[in-house]
């Protein structure tokens, strides 16, 4: 009898411990809009232009002191010197925008049909009748009128999404009428950004938000399940066809084509001998008065949203030239320079000419001629700019730079 007693004791103790360890798991299960260092990536497509692509981020920022309340800063990458901020009270997220004032955008207290209304005018500009559809949004020129609510949307559901190192956060899908129009994520935001709540469905011209995923830190707190990867496969493509040439004065021509990527180039970093030798913006680059010596090369792609390619092919030259070869090549000469059209090429007596080849400031090829003696080249069908002319002598290459009127 004594221990049938004790094993019911035993049986009660595992049952009210199991009560306290579920019930303090539900009272910690609100997880908090991050506070530091966190990116919200996310794209931008619009239904009616297949070919739309932005690459859209919020960073947030600094604290704030708004009407003795403290926000925390939300840079938005589309805009320069624009900015939101927000702020959490209850299981609330209130944003501040400028020129509207503070906003609820998320209750993370709504519970199955309840319902969450909006009152602020989004609207595109309105010009001869038709919405006209803008690249980047800006929120701060919009009103808000809290007499009357521009959209509403119902809580239809609510349960778990999983994160990236596979816990669990209380999602929240949100409709209107019968269709899912936004879903939220505690700790995360909307599916279609942290300020894609406001948004009126019906006057977003088009556009489509795709919410891909928020970094803390660093690292990858949480991606769409529809991707695997931040940019949802629209990877940071590397340079592959990088070309390295030797030219006159001891120097080297690069040359490469902008990669195949639905993302936009903001610069190419080149490297020589594993040290950064030049930022720049355009695809090609010619490397001057080297000394005599063996000369590596390679490039790496920075996209605009803080993607970074891998390292291109690499290339390799080796600087030799004796007294003999430089004079050679010095002695090669492309006139008129500016020209309206036709080209002459004057090389030394000892050296022969073979090829001359026009390169634009981009490293296309514009031209080439087959030459063997001082002939007219006609380029008057290329437009006015600036252009890279490559002559090859049985002596070497040189580049001479040209200017096209």
């Amino acid at each position: 009898m004594k221990k049938t007693i004790s094993q019911l004791r035993t049986f009660l103790l595992i049952i009210v411990l199991s009560y306290f360890t579920v019930t303090a798991f539900s009272q910690k299960d609100f997880y908090p809009f991050p506070q530091t260092d966190a990116k919200w990536t996310i794209l931008h497509t619009n239904m009616n232009d297949e070919d739309f692509l932005e690459i859209r981020e919020y960073i947030t920022g600094d604290t704030i002191t708004i009407e003795n309340n403290i926000y925390r800063l939300l840079i938005y990458s589309c805009l320069e010197n624009k900015y939101y901020a927000y702020r959490e009270e209850n299981k609330k997220i209130f944003f501040y925008i400028p020129s509207i004032g503070e906003v609820l955008v998320y209750d993370f207290n709504l519970k199955v049909g309840d319902t969450i209304f909006y009152y602020i005018n989004f609207y595109r500009d309105y010009n001869m009748g038709d919405f006209k559809c803008k690249s980047c949004d800006d929120l701060t020129t919009l009103s808000i009128d809290t007499s009357k609510y521009t959209h509403y949307k119902v809580v239809k559901a609510i349960d778990k999404a999983i994160l990236a190192d596979g816990s669990e956060r209380k999602r929240y899908s949100l409709g209107f009428y019968d269709y899912i129009v936004d879903i939220w994520i505690e700790g995360v935001g909307s599916t279609g950004g942290p300020l894609y709540p406001i948004i009126n469905i019906f006057t977003a011209c088009g556009d489509v938000y795709h919410f891909t995923c928020l970094r803390e830190n660093q690292e990858v707190i949480y991606h769409t399940p529809k991707c695997t990867d931040c940019l949802c496969g629209n990877t940071c493509e590397p340079v592959e066809d990088l070309v390295a040439e030797k030219c006159s004065n001891n120097c080297v021509l690069l040359t490469w084509s902008d990669p195949e990527s639905s993302l936009s180039v903001e610069e190419y970093h080149i490297y020589r001998n594993d040290t950064l030798l030049l930022v720049t913006t355009d695809s090609t680059h010619m490397d001057e008065n080297l000394p005599i010596g063996n000369y590596e090369y390679y490039v790496i792609t920075h996209y605009t949203n803080d993607c970074v390619s891998d390292t291109s092919n690499k290339v390799a030259e080796t600087i030799e030239l004796g007294v003999k070869g430089v004079k050679e090549l010095e002695g090669v000469r492309v006139y008129p320079n500016p020209t309206t059209g036709v080209l002459k090429v004057k090389t030394h007596c000892n050296a022969s000419l073979q090829s001359v080849e026009v390169f634009d400031i981009y490293g296309r090829k514009c031209h080439v001629s087959r030459v063997t003696r001082h002939e007219n080249i006609d380029i008057s069908d290329l437009s006015s700019g600036i252009y890279f002319v490559k002559i090859l002598t049985d002596s070497g290459a040189v580049v001479k730079k040209l200017v096209k009127l």
